[in-house]
């Protein structure tokens, strides 16, 4: 995939924002005597992805399935 250099531009507008973003969080964690901003900073804890990822694989799961049912109907065949 080729990207234009308008999209190269944006990716870099991005990236800088995340970097300018971490460092303001890490400012305020500063000036609030604290380790962390985030909720989940215990590195013995399970990380907000992976919990968002163990709620959602079933969901997915099931659309995918739900979404398949149509097709296979169509493609059944018509036997009665």
């Amino acid at each position: 995939m080729r990207w234009c250099s308008n999209c190269e531009g944006c990716v870099v507008q991005i990236v800088k924002a995340v970097v300018m973003h971490e460092a303001a969080l890490k400012a305020q964690a500063k000036k609030m005597n604290v380790d962390s901003l985030r909720s989940n900073a215990d590195d013995g804890k399970e990380s907000a992805e992976i919990r968002i990822a163990k709620v959602r694989a079933p969901y997915f799961t099931i659309f995918l399935i739900f979404e398949q049912i149509p097709h296979i109907c169509r493609t059944a065949p018509q036997e009665f």
